[in-house]
C-alpha cells in the first residue's frame, strides 16, 4: 500500500538537488562520495516506506514552544502502531504536536526531542500518552537528529508487551511467595522429625541422665560423711569422689547440651568435623535404649579419625535418622538376635560411614520411594516419613551422597560417602 499524499511531503524534508546521503552526510560532518557507495534518495524512501517500525518526522518550528513540532511525514507502520486509521494521520500532516496531542506536552517527549535536537545525540524512551483520536498506548520509542530542527521517530506500540511483563512480574512475584512458604513449611517438617526423634531417644536419654545422677547423689553422700567426720586421712577417697562427681556433672552437661542442640531449628553453619567424636556422641545416647530391645550396637572407627566439612547437628541427625530405622527394622524379626554394626572406613581419600543391621530388608517397591518425603511403611501417627528424605538432604549438604544395599529377610547397610577434608 502506497501513501500517495504522505509521498507528495518528501521534498520538504530532502531538496530535489541532494540525495538523502548528503543530508545524512552533512549531519555527521563528511562528505558522500559518488559511485556506487552513494545511497539514492528512492532508495532510502523505499526503506523507509517499507520498515516495521513505525516512522515519522517533524520540525520545531519555534525553540521556545515545546508544542511546536510540526509533524511533516510518516511512513505506513504507523497506522498499525499508533493505532489510527490512515485518513487521520493524513489529516493531521502539517499540524504541530499542541495541535494533534496536547496532551504529550504533560510529558517529558517534547523536551526529550529538543534536547536530540541541541546535542546531535539519539535517545531512547518508553512514552504512554492518549486522547480521544489517539487511543492510549506505550510507545517504545527511538529519536535521531536529521538537522538542526528536524527530528526522525521510530517508534513501536509496546503496550501489550508490557502488559504482558506485567502479568510476567506478577506471577514471578507470587511463585517466589510460593516458594518461601514453601521453604517455611520444609522446615517446620524438619523440626516435626527431629521432635519425633527426640521422643524416640527419651527413654535413653533418661537413663543416660539418671545413672550419672546416681553416682553424684552417692558421691555426694560419701563426701559429706568424710566432713564430718573430718578424717583427713581418707583425704585421697576424697579427691577420687570428687572427680567422679565432675566427670558426672560434665556428661549430663554433653547430654544436656546435644539435647539443646537437636532442638534448636537448623543451623546450617558447616566446620571441619571428627567423625568419630560424633559417632561415639550419638552412639552413647542410642546404646541403653537398644539394649533395652536386645540390639546389640556395635563400633568400628577409622583409624586415620576421618575430618570432614559439615554441620556437628546435620551429622548427628543423619546417624541418627539411619540407626532409629536399623532399630525399627530389627524390632519388626521375630526370633532373631538384633545387632547393629556403626562403622568407619577411609579408601581413596573419601570417608564411608556405614550403618548395618540383620533387619527385614527392603523390598524393590519400597526401595524406590523411600527417599521421598512423607512416604513411610509405619502404620498412621507412628513416624512423619521424613527420616530418609532428610537423610538424602543432608548427605548433599555434606558434599556427599548416599549408597546402599539390602536383601529381604537378612537386613540392610545404609553408606553415607564424603570427601575427606585435606588438612
Amino acid at each position: 500500500m502506497r501513501f500517495s499524499r504522505l509521498l507528495e511531503a518528501r521534498g520538504r524534508i530532502f531538496p530535489s538537488d541532494r540525495t538523502s546521503h548528503d543530508v545524512l552526510a552533512s549531519r555527521q560532518g563528511t562528505m558522500a562520495t559518488d559511485g556506487p557507495q552513494r545511497i539514492s534518495e528512492d532508495l532510502l524512501w523505499r526503506l523507509f516506506e517499507g520498515s516495521s517500525l513505525a516512522i515519522q518526522i517533524y520540525r520545531l518550528e519555534d525553540p521556545d514552544d515545546l508544542g511546536s513540532f510540526r509533524f511533516l511525514e510518516s511512513n505506513p507502520a504507523a497506522v498499525v502502531h499508533a493505532g489510527v486509521s490512515y485518513e487521520t494521520l493524513c489529516a493531521d500532516l502539517g499540524k504541530t504536536l499542541r495541535e494533534i496531542v496536547p496532551e504529550i506536552l504533560n510529558t517529558d517527549a517534547p523536551a526529550r526531542y529538543k534536547r536530540v535536537l541541541e546535542t546531535g545525540r539519539p535517545d531512547s524512551f518508553d512514552l504512554t500518552f492518549g486522547n480521544q483520536r489517539y487511543s492510549t498506548m506505550v510507545l517504545h520509542v527511538d529519536a535521531w537528529p536529521l538537522d538542526a530542527q528536524t527530528i526522525a521517530l521510530a517508534f513501536t506500540n509496546v503496550a501489550q508487551e508490557r502488559e504482558t511483563q506485567r502479568q510476567l512480574d506478577e506471577k514471578i512475584a507470587a511463585l517466589r511467595i510460593a516458594y518461601q512458604e514453601l521453604e517455611a513449611s520444609r522446615a517446620r517438617q524438619v523440626q516435626v522429625e527431629k521432635l519425633a526423634s527426640l521422643g524416640q531417644l527419651s527413654a535413653g536419654i533418661a537413663h543416660e541422665i539418671n545413672n550419672p545422677l546416681l553416682v553424684i547423689k552417692g558421691y555426694a553422700v560419701q563426701v559429706r560423711k568424710l566432713l564430718e567426720q573430718e578424717v583427713l586421712e581418707q583425704r585421697a577417697v576424697l579427691e577420687r569422689s570428687l572427680e567422679r562427681i565432675e566427670r558426672s556433672c560434665a556428661r549430663i552437661e554433653r547430654i544436656a547440651n546435644r539435647m539443646s542442640l537437636s532442638s534448636r531449628h537448623d543451623d546450617r553453619a558447616t566446620v571441619p568435623l571428627r567423625v568419630d567424636e560424633v559417632l561415639v556422641e550419638v552412639s552413647e545416647l542410642l546404646r541403653p535404649q537398644l539394649g533395652s530391645r536386645g540390639i546389640e550396637l556395635e563400633i568400628k572407627l577409622c583409624p586415620e579419625a576421618p575430618v570432614i566439612m559439615g554441620n556437628e547437628f546435620r551429622l548427628d541427625q543423619l546417624v541418627t535418622n539411619l540407626m532409629l530405622n536399623a532399630q525399627d527394622a530389627i524390632v519388626d524379626v521375630e526370633g532373631r538376635a538384633g545387632r547393629i554394626e556403626l562403622s568407619v572406613e577411609c579408601p581413596g581419600g573419601a570417608m564411608h560411614l556405614s550403618v548395618r543391621d540383620n533387619g527385614t530388608g527392603i523390598s524393590e517397591a519400597v526401595q524406590r520411594k523411600m527417599f521421598d518425603p512423607f512416604f513411610s511403611t509405619k502404620p498412621p501417627g507412628s513416624g512423619t516419613g521424613l527420616g530418609l528424605s532428610i537423610v538424602h538432604e543432608i548427605a548433599q549438604e555434606l558434599g556427599g551422597h548416599i549408597d546402599f544395599a539390602t536383601r529381604l529377610g537378612e537386613g540392610t547397610t545404609f553408606t553415607l560417602i564424603v570427601p575427606i577434608r585435606s588438612s
